[in-house]
């Protein structure tokens, strides 16, 4: 069979539905739930991550997410790996074959598995290929093997119990401890929403999607907590942060109570002119201004929609416009552009509606 260059990647999913009465204490999730709303999600998706060496063992983990299961890495008839569940009872739920990554010098190519696969990185003989394997998770669920070549070569089976977590608030500061009673690792995964459930960001935890706003200063977050106002995140009088916590068969989550959160600031690039630049004053000059708020998308041409106030001002001439982007031509009868001759320290000033007001500044020299 002739192999498929994929790229080996997961999926997203845009959390927009709104949730119950929220409740700061741990809460396993045992009913059906809704469909994208993480504070009331049962995982649904379990997922298989690790590596086969030359001699045909596995190492590697289980982890689950909230996300609904969707089928985008392939599976492979063909391959003499196959990934196997169980029920309590011992019975076969599900067995599917799975396609193996071999990194090659480019990309990770997906191929059968067959005994003796062979790199093809230059001089590379047997060696560790990469497996990944998500499946819908079921209530029935209790273990997960991988046989390779009909042998089984690695099982994991539910433990006993569920983890237990909490958080706690204390102003803008999210904090959370995750524990399991039987001392199995957990993934921890942080959400955060500024409108009660109107739409939802990953804050902690694997996929962590913000940035901060305190330059990486350390200030914004730590292994088990997060300050929501040193984050660039939308704010809002009924913001929550939900954690959700997993052993890679049970899961538990909890959620805060709703916290106000002021708008972080917009960020702003200075994208023309560059810093240094000469012009002669008998051609135009482009200034722009690409505007970033959180919560919404950058702007430069447009910026109404974000409710920013933008002004260019020159510390030689004063304000001279206003708006992200704009083009300054020579006028009569000067022929010239309305900006003196001399070094000019260009100042752009974006305000928005919340009392943010940010600045970037080059140097422009007109001749």
């Amino acid at each position: 069979m002739r192999p498929r260059r994929l790229a080996l990647f997961f999926f997203v999913a845009f959390l927009i539905a709104s949730c119950g009465t929220s409740t700061p204490t741990t809460t396993a999730s045992q009913e059906p739930v809704l469909e994208t709303d993480p504070s009331s999600v049962e995982p649904r998706t379990v997922r298989i991550t690790g590596n086969i060496d030359g001699a045909g063992n596995f190492s590697g983990e289980t982890t689950q997410t909230i996300w609904p299961f969707r089928d985008e890495l392939a599976s492979e008839a063909d391959s003499e790996a196959v990934f196997v569940t169980y029920d309590s009872d011992g019975n076969e739920l599900l067995r599917q074959p799975t396609a193996v990554g071999r990194q090659t010098d480019d990309f990770v190519e997906l191929v059968p598995y067959e005994s003796g696969i062979r790199s093809v990185l230059p001089g590379g003989g047997p060696g560790d290929v990469s497996i990944e394997f998500s499946f819908a998770r079921v209530p029935e669920l209790h273990a997960v093997a991988l046989e390779l070549e009909g042998r089984e070569v690695w099982r994991e089976s539910a433990s006993a119990n569920s983890p237990n977590v909490e958080v706690e608030t204390e102003g803008s500061t999210v904090s959370w401890a995750a524990t399991d009673p039987d001392g199995d690792s957990l993934t921890v995964l942080a959400y955060y929403t500024p409108d009660d459930g109107e739409s939802w960001e990953t804050v902690a935890g694997e996929g962590t999607s913000f940035t901060t706003s305190a330059s990486d200063s350390g200030d914004a977050r730590g292994d088990n907590w997060v300050d929501l106002q040193q984050l660039a995140l939308a704010g809002g009088p009924e913001a929550r942060v939900v954690v959700f916590a997993s052993d890679g068969f049970h899961a538990a989550i909890a959620q805060t109570e709703p916290i106000e959160v002021g708008q972080a600031a917009p960020e702003v690039f200075l994208s023309s002119p560059t810093d240094g630049r000469s012009v002669n004053g008998r051609t135009f000059v482009r200034f722009e201004a690409r505007i970033s708020v959180p919560g919404q998308p950058t702007c430069s041409d447009d910026c109404d929609d974000a409710e920013l106030e933008v002004t260019w001002s020159s510390d030689l001439d004063g304000e001279f416009a206003r708006g992200a982007s704009l083009e300054l031509f020579p006028e009569p009868p000067s022929g010239l552009i309305p900006l003196q001759s001399g070094t000019h320290l260009i100042t752009v000033t974006v305000a928005d509606t919340h009392g943010n007001v940010v600045t970037e500044t080059v140097t422009l020299m007109v001749g």
